[in-house]
């Protein structure tokens, strides 16, 4: 073999050597970025796993339901939210009955609740706030009128694991709330490590949906909507 042959064929093993050695490398970097990937996302999946295995949760633990003439007073109670749900308040319903459906819920999961937010969720389907439309100890449902909003909210008290409240729902006899297509209602939350979640409130039978973790955005679109 000459010296040129030689040097030929040592040039060509280098330059094949270094080929694979870089392609080696190359494969290496790309497994190692695949594991990366794999491991971030477990990581990620383990993260999300443990805020929901600690996520704050209602379960309604007492349910009344009552009969009351429109024009009837009625004393005041200790529910934190109390409110008619209808279409429409105002005219003249002095010749109908409401019905009055009275909800004890408890905080059975793991991370305290900062504050409540009360929603309807069907289209023309409003809340009229009866607390926030009284003046006196003793109150007529009849006063409320125009007063709808589409979200109550509650900034009181903060609800730790098995900590307890109520919330009123009054509605017309012949009106009551329907959960199709769409459910009726949903309880919103903000709890105390900084995430917001819902559950969704078939009123007025005891269903209440576990909660789901929501984005901030989809939370203050659920709260802020208006028709």
């Amino acid at each position: 073999m000459t010296f040129e042959q030689t040097l030929i064929i040592s040039i060509i093993t280098a330059i094949t050597t270094g080929v694979l050695s870089i392609l080696g490398v190359v494969l290496t970097l790309r497994q190692n970025n695949k594991q990366l990937r794999l491991q971030m996302k477990l990581q990620q999946e383990e993260k999300l796993q443990l805020i929901i295995d600690n996520r704050p949760e209602l379960e309604i633990v007492g349910y009344s339901k009552k009969w009351l003439d429109l024009g009837a007073r009625v004393e005041p109670n200790d529910s934190i939210i109390e409110c008619v749900y209808s279409s429409q308040v105002g005219g003249n319903p002095s010749n109908k009955r409401f019905v009055i459906v009275d909800y004890t819920f408890e905080n059975i999961g793991n991370e305290m609740i900062e504050y409540v937010d009360f929603i309807p969720l069907q289209r023309g389907v409003y809340f009229y706030d009866v607390k926030k439309s009284t003046s006196s100890e003793l109150y007529e449902i009849s006063s409320l009128q125009d007063k709808a909003e589409k979200c109550i909210t509650y900034y009181g008290d903060k609800f730790r694991t098995h900590d307890k409240f109520k919330i009123r729902i009054w509605f017309c006899e012949d009106r009551e709330p329907i959960n199709f297509p769409t459910v009726s209602a949903c309880i919103a939350y903000k709890s105390f490590n900084k995430k917001y979640w819902r559950q969704n409130f078939h009123i007025p039978s005891k269903v209440l949906e576990e909660s789901i973790l929501i984005s901030e955005k989809d939370y203050n679109e659920l709260t802020t909507r208006v028709e």
